[in-house]
């Protein structure tokens, strides 16, 4: 006897099927007739929620930048961490989830309308997180930033746009972040974290 599942646990099964298939095997050469077949369900149940595969998609970047705002989230409000801290923790996750999914960004040539969607939602969430990381330092005295959106928006999507480029060792983006912000050389590079730190 088929279970019935109530329409937000099947909604999430159709998403995380479509991202491990996106993951695997790239979003262009994903069908819907393969995600209804790795949840398992009928092709029609999967149009039922969603009306097509670029909503598909779209709910599946909606879903990673979520991830990511929660994980920035958790880095953020901790007050054990020197922002310095909070900084490189927040590169290290930004970068991880791009490598994890960088499935979505191979629609750069094939669909831009797409990529530019998940460039700019995964922007937005480092953004906030960031931005409120930097007021609090300045109200402590610890950072002066003049420009402060117009700053980050340039040093974020300049940093998003070099690791998607091939720039992919932290240790340059790092020194980049420090430069404009004006810290201390090396305030970045030398603070290690544990590869299994999920924070």
């Amino acid at each position: 006897m088929r279970t019935l599942k109530d329409a937000d646990s099947r909604r999430r099964e159709i998403l995380a099927s479509a991202a491990r298939l996106f993951a695997h095997q790239g979003v262009a050469r994903t069908t819907v007739s393969q995600i209804a077949a790795a949840v398992p369900v009928a092709k029609g149940l999967v149009y039922y929620y969603f009306a097509s595969k670029d909503e598909i998609v779209g709910a599946v970047i909606d879903t990673l930048a979520v991830r990511l705002e929660k994980a920035l989230i958790r880095v953020s409000v901790r007050e054990d961490l020197a922002m310095p801290d909070k900084l490189r923790r927040i590169l290290k996750l930004f970068f991880r989830l791009i490598e994890r999914h960088a499935a979505l960004l191979d629609m750069e040539k094939d669909r831009p309308d797409m990529f530019a969607r998940v460039r700019d939602r995964l922007c937005a969430t480092a953004f906030d997180q960031v931005r409120a990381i930097l007021i609090a330092a300045s109200d402590r005295g610890l950072a002066q930033i003049a420009y402060l959106d117009y700053m980050l928006t340039i040093l974020i999507r300049g940093l998003a746009d070099l690791y998607l480029a091939g720039v992919r060792d932290l240790s340059v983006h790092a020194v980049l972040v420090e430069q404009t912000l004006g810290l201390e050389r090396g305030a970045l590079v030398g603070i290690g974290m544990p590869e299994h730190d999920k924070s």
